[in-house]
C-alpha cells in the first residue's frame, strides 16, 4: 500500500513537470523573446556618426587626421595614372615618408577622376585641374577627405617632375597657389612644360614635416598660404601668412609690401 502511494506521489510529480515544460514550451512559441522587441528595424536605426581620428591635434593648420592617407584612381589611361602614383611616391620620398598614401579600392580619403579637356572654372578660362578637401564641420582645420580633377593628360615639366599632380594633392593638403613664378605650389606652374621645377620647395617640406609629426619636428608653416576657402562656407582670419602680404583690391599675397599683381603674378 506504502509503495502504492509512492508510486501515486511520482506520477502526480511528473504530470506537474511536464505541463509545465509544456506551458513553457508554449508560451516562447507564441510569444517571442522579449528582447526581439528591442530590435529595431533596419530603416529606423539611429546611426551614431563615428567621430573623426585625429592623431595631429596639436596642429592649427589643415591636416588630414592620420596615416596612410589613401587614394583611388578612377578611369584614366596608364600615362595618366602612371604620373599620379609618381606624384604620391614624390610626396611620401621628399618628406622622408612621414607624409604616407596608400591607393584602395573604396571610401578613399582622396578620389582622383580624369575628366574631359575641354573644362572651364569659374574665371571661364580653361583649366588643366583641380582640387577640393572637404573639412569636418566640428573641427573646421581638419581634412576628411578631397576630390581632385584632372581634365586632359596631366602635366610634367621639363625636368621630368610631375608638377601638376604634385600641385593638386597638396591642395588637398590644404595648400593655397602663390604668385611667384617656378614653385611648387606656383598659380599654374603648371601650365607649360618649360617650368624649371624639381622638388616641392623646402618651406612646404619644412610645414609638412611639423604638422604630420604632430609638431615634434621643428619646423615652420609661417611662410605658407593656406586656402581660405571662403567661396565654400569657411571663414578664416589672416589669409597671408607671416611675411606675406596683401595686396588691396585682390585675393593675392605677396612677399613684399606694396607689390602689383601682374597676369597673376607679384612685381
Amino acid at each position: 500500500m506504502k509503495n502504492k502511494k509512492i508510486l501515486i506521489i511520482g506520477i502526480i510529480i511528473g504530470i506537474i513537470f511536464l505541463i509545465i515544460f509544456i506551458y513553457n514550451k508554449n508560451y516562447n512559441i507564441l510569444n517571442p523573446i522579449i528582447e526581439e522587441e528591442f530590435i529595431l528595424d533596419p530603416s529606423e536605426k539611429i546611426i551614431i556618426k563615428e567621430e573623426q581620428k585625429d592623431v595631429f591635434s596639436n596642429i592649427n593648420e589643415f591636416h588630414w587626421g592620420e596615416m596612410p592617407i589613401t587614394y583611388k584612381i578612377i578611369g584614366g589611361e596608364e600615362r595618366q595614372r602612371k604620373l599620379i602614383h609618381e606624384a604620391f611616391e614624390t610626396i611620401s620620398n621628399e618628406t622622408d615618408e612621414i607624409i604616407k598614401f596608400k591607393g584602395v579600392n573604396e571610401n578613399p580619403d582622396i578620389s582622383i577622376y580624369f575628366k574631359s579637356p575641354n573644362t572651364y572654372d569659374s574665371n571661364d578660362e580653361l583649366t588643366l585641374a583641380d582640387s577640393l578637401p572637404k573639412f569636418d564641420p566640428e573641427k573646421e582645420n581638419l581634412i576628411i577627405s578631397a576630390e581632385i580633377n584632372i581634365y586632359g593628360q596631366g602635366q610634367v615639366c621639363k625636368t621630368g617632375y610631375p608638377d601638376l599632380e604634385v600641385h593638386e594633392i597638396l591642395h588637398a593638403f590644404g595648400f593655397d597657389d602663390i604668385p611667384i613664378m617656378d614653385r611648387i605650389m606656383s598659380r599654374y606652374s603648371y601650365s607649360t612644360s618649360d617650368c624649371e621645377i624639381e622638388k616641392i620647395d623646402d618651406d612646404y617640406i619644412s610645414c609638412l614635416k611639423k604638422i604630420y609629426s604632430n609638431g615634434e619636428i621643428d619646423g615652420d608653416c609661417s611662410k605658407i598660404s593656406f586656402n581660405s576657402f571662403l567661396e565654400f562656407g569657411f571663414e578664416f582670419e589672416d589669409i597671408c601668412g607671416e611675411g606675406w602680404y596683401d595686396v588691396e583690391g585682390t585675393e593675392f599675397c605677396c612677399p613684399e609690401p606694396d607689390m602689383i599683381i601682374i597676369d597673376d603674378y607679384c612685381y
